[in-house]
């Protein structure tokens, strides 16, 4: 074998090696990019694969909280508000600390700003009640709810609003 052929073959390997798998870190940069890139359903897609990698490859509980924040915050800019609320639920139970009333504020204000009203008003009431002492946090979001339901939401929403006293 000539040395241009063992050099073009070492090479090769080099290359091969170096292009290996990416990292859990590298998956989760892609993951964020695909966020920033508002490619919600790939978040949502790749979310679940990747958690299980990071179980598999015992992945730091911050990494795994990141993977999760994400797919939360996509299922929830995709106004799926049902699935969020029930994500929300979940990520209380299985990352203590890490969801909380600004959080539930977060959530809520994306379906406020995409005028899903109903969504918004269901995961603002859901966190109010989980965290009651913290009820201040979500009077700012309640109020400008409400403002927006008045000024074009529908009837529904007006009436869900008053069914829960917040008119």
């Amino acid at each position: 074998m000539s040395r241009a052929c063992l050099a073009l073959l070492i090479l090769f390997g080099f290359l091969l090696t170096a292009c290996g798998d990416a990292t859990v870190d590298d998956s989760i940069t892609a993951l964020q990019d695909s966020y920033n890139g508002k490619d919600f359903d790939k978040v949502i897609t790749d979310a679940g694969p990747l958690l299980k990698r990071c179980a598999a490859e015992s992945a730091s509980g911050s990494s795994i909280w990141r993977v999760e924040r994400l797919r939360l915050e996509s299922v929830a800019r995709q106004g799926e508000d049902a699935k969020a609320l029930a994500h929300l639920e979940r990520l209380s139970s299985e990352h203590p600390g890490k969801v909380d009333a600004k959080l539930y504020c977060k959530i809520g204000g994306f379906f406020t700003e995409s005028k899903k009203y109903q969504g918004a008003i269901d995961i603002f009431d859901a966190g109010k009640t989980k965290y009651p002492d913290m009820a201040a946090v979500f009077t700012p979001q309640i109020d400008d709810l409400k403002q927006r339901v008045l000024e074009d939401g529908s009837d529904a929403d007006k009436a869900k609003l008053r069914q829960l006293g917040y008119l």
